[in-house]
């Protein structure tokens, strides 16, 4: 009787590490799906960051041209500069994802922490890109105060500048990551040999 409770005890303890380490596989298995989901996607942002970059930056040198010339454009003119502006769409569905799957909780810090302030970053960005561009079309585009519209414009380029380089650099620095993690070789390498 004693020997047959303890292979009970023993089935079922082995049943048990089984299961454990079946559900570990599986998590093992989100994670490394998740982690292609935010190369693909953070590349996806990247490019579309860098298509729309250097036309903000030519944008805001503008509009500092015309501060600098004290506001004597006319609103008619600036509206027309001004009418080409587009933001970046950056998502984010993949880091989304990757929290409510619990998949971000089964990944190494180093990776998490990269991520995690890849999509702060570019949280701020967005939110920059929604109430900068909101509060200088309604307070602005109407104003027949050329000078603070220009102020207002100059201001928002700056920061939207700076802050899509920054992401940029950021975006870089975490695919670098992520491709040394899945043993690829880093992108210049790539471009090189191509």
């Amino acid at each position: 009787m004693l020997i047959q409770s303890a292979l009970v005890v023993v089935s079922i303890l082995f049943a048990l590490w089984v299961d454990e380490w079946s559900e570990d596989q599986d998590f093992q298995e989100l994670a490394e799906r998740s982690l292609v989901s935010f190369e693909r996607e953070i590349e996806q942002n990247k490019r579309r960051l860098e298509a729309v970059t250097p036309f903000h930056i030519g944008l805001r040198d503008v509009v500092g041209i015309m501060t600098a010339d004290g506001g004597t454009t006319s609103l008619s003119t600036f509206r027309n500069i001004i009418d080409g502006f587009e933001p970046a769409i950056l998502v984010n569905t993949a880091w989304e994802t990757g929290v409510a799957t619990g998949a971000v909780s089964h990944m190494e810090y180093d990776i998490v922490a990269g991520l995690s302030l890849t999509y702060g970053i570019q949280d701020r960005l967005n939110a920059l890109n929604s109430s900068g561009l909101s509060d200088l079309l309604r307070g602005g585009l109407g104003s027949s105060e050329m000078e603070m519209l220009l102020y207002a414009a100059s201001r928002y380029l700056r920061e939207l500048a700076e802050e899509e380089q920054q992401l940029q650099l950021v975006y870089g620095q975490i695919l670098e990551l992520l491709r040394a993690r899945n043993g690829e070789a880093p992108e210049s390498e790539t471009d090189s040999g191509a």
